[in-house]
């Protein structure tokens, strides 16, 4: 499924859910509203560690390249 469609629907499911949630406890779109920024937020952080930890793994394979080229010509320079 290309990403595209993939958001849109998932976009869609989110808000279906929603109307779902604001009629069974009767909120008005002002609350719905700020339970909405308080996800956002959420989500933003979990993003934030999601990227943090994938450039923590990009240095270390790097940073493994690195070592394993150093270690190379080493063996080299020892011939």
């Amino acid at each position: 499924m290309q990403i595209d469609v993939a958001m849109e629907l998932a976009k869609n499911e989110i808000v279906n859910n929603i109307n779902e949630v604001s009629k069974r406890y009767n909120l008005p779109s002002c609350l719905l509203n700020n339970i909405l920024q308080a996800i956002a937020v959420e989500i933003n952080n979990i993003a934030q560690q999601d990227l943090a930890k994938n450039m923590e793994d990009y240095q270390r394979e790097k940073n493994m390249e690195l070592y394993k080229e150093v270690k190379e010509k080493e063996k080299e320079s020892d011939k």
